[in-house]
């Protein structure tokens, strides 16, 4: 086995608030489950569908990821982000 020297490896640890236990299983939220979804969804495009499904089930999420979008400047992908979450609040609102 060769060694892969452009692999980067980023770990980073969610915050408290983005994690709920569901049977004793550590999962993320629907806020953040949605927030990541609609960040990926420009490099992933499977994503998208799952993305419209969670925003049509739980419309309420949309302006608390557009606050949580907003509140961060320095987030990649961030306005992207915002200009799909305000789509979805037209589409779900």
């Amino acid at each position: 086995m060769t060694a892969a020297y452009n692999v980067v490896v980023h770990e980073s640890r969610l915050p408290d608030a983005d994690i709920i236990v569901v049977a004793d299983v550590s999962v993320t939220t629907a806020q953040r489950t949605l927030t990541d979804l609609i960040l990926g969804a420009s490099r992933y495009p499977e994503y998208v569908v799952w993305m419209q499904l969670l925003a049509q089930q739980m419309p309420t999420l949309l302006p608390h990821v557009h606050e949580h979008l907003s509140a961060r400047p320095r987030l990649p992908g961030r306005r992207a982000a915002l200009t799909v979450v305000e789509r979805l609040v037209g589409e779900n609102g």
